[in-house]
């Protein structure tokens, strides 16, 4: 476990690289009569991502008590952040019966914390109301990581590329409509799936199983996640985006609020067009930093569907529709045309993307999506009115 205290914040969180990130968050915000106590969700017991665990409660009450104490005693207002930047925790919605309201109210009950003293920081959009503080933060768009070895301005060799590491069921149904309709032969498709059963193999069909698990080359892991790892993906043209979240309902271990990953991130690195599959209105969102969605190829009207099932044959209708009617040369040749609109894509997500301290990437003094995450934050602490 690590921390880290400057006279009016307190750290705890286990990665040291994640602290660094906020660090350079809590170093913006103007706390010159608060004092707030900072601890990363995954120490809540039972509670670790969209995974449920068994382990004893160790969360550290007497250290928050201790913490709001002192900093009453010196005549500073306390806030207890619940930091989950890594997910898209919600109030409104569980994630496998995992019910965050309920570690809230026990942190309040333990520590002697009013609700307008909570406010619960992560990656989930839309989440007011709620009896305590939402503060949207973005740091997971992106680690900086996909930069790594990668350009822009590849000229495609193929349509598209579809990249699923992990079954949550609206890729499955995704990757399922896709091979019904043979758009293999225009791309590639990946889907990290044991064929013989297991999470969501009831959305997979018989007839497919013998393609899984599907991989371009092996399955990513560790900084693989994050990296562009081979030239298949590289030559895309079109990046079918299968991220983290989707409607309640459909999956029981994904996000449910609009949420911004790596994922959404890599077609603006890479050089591709992006298509989306997830909640509604995330291209919506996306359309905020200054991307160029490039409306005079695809109708992302799709992102207005309310019905998630309907939203995914629409984007694979859209897919379809690239692959059947603009040859390689075609698309091509649209690349080329248009490569300055790529380059920018690029430029912005660079400017925007946290970068870890890592051996192979520089580190930057503040990123576009910490200083948004922090400029969330101050309001939160300074401007909210109980």
């Amino acid at each position: 476990m690590f921390q880290f205290e400057k006279p009016d914040y307190f750290l705890l969180y286990n990665d040291k690289n994640a602290l660094w990130n906020l660090q350079n968050i809590y170093d913006q915000i103007d706390l010159h009569d608060k004092y707030v106590f900072n601890t990363a969700f995954m120490l809540l017991s039972g509670f670790n991502g969209k995974m449920p665990q068994t382990q004893n409660d160790n969360f550290p009450y007497s250290l928050v008590e201790q913490k709001y104490k002192e900093a009453t005693d010196k005549g500073k207002k306390f806030y207890y952040v619940l930091e989950c930047l890594p997910e898209a925790t919600s109030y409104h919605y569980d994630c496998r019966g995992q019910k965050l309201v309920e570690h809230i109210k026990k942190i309040m009950d333990k520590c002697n914390l009013e609700p307008h003293q909570i406010i619960h920081l992560s990656g989930a959009h839309d989440e007011n109301p709620s009896p305590y503080q939402h503060c949207l933060g973005i740091t997971q768009f992106g680690t900086g990581l996909e930069f790594i070895d990668s350009f822009a301005d590849k000229v495609p060799q193929h349509h598209f590329v579809s990249l699923s590491n992990y079954p949550r069921r609206h890729r499955v149904l995704a990757t399922v409509q896709m091979w019904d309709r043979q758009l293999e032969k225009y791309g590639y498709i990946t889907l990290n799936m044991d064929p013989s059963g297991g999470w969501n193999s009831d959305a997979m069909p018989d007839r497919y199983r013998y393609r899984l698990p599907a991989y371009i080359d092996v399955a990513a892991t560790g900084d693989g996640i994050f990296k562009l790892r081979n030239s298949e993906t590289a030559t895309a043209f079109i990046n079918v985006v299968l991220e983290t979240s989707i409607e309640y309902g459909v999956c029981d271990r994904s996000w449910h609020p609009n949420f911004f990953t790596e994922k959404s991130i890599k077609p603006f690195a890479w050089g591709h067009v992006p298509m989306f599959i997830t909640t509604a209105h995330h291209v919506r969102k996306i359309r905020r930093y200054g991307y160029d969605l490039f409306d005079d190829l695809i109708d992302h009207s799709y992102d207005e569907e309310l019905d998630p099932y309907k939203r995914i044959t629409m984007v694979v209708d859209q897919l379809q529709g690239i692959c059947m009617t603009m040859s390689l040369e075609k698309i091509q040749k649209f690349k080329i045309d248009n490569m300055d609109r790529f380059i920018r894509n690029r430029r912005i997500a660079s400017m925007q993307c946290m970068t870890y301290p890592h051996e192979t990437i520089p580190n930057l003094e503040v990123t576009k999506n910490q200083k948004i995450t922090a400029d969330n934050l101050n309001y939160c602490i300074n401007h909210y009115q109980p």
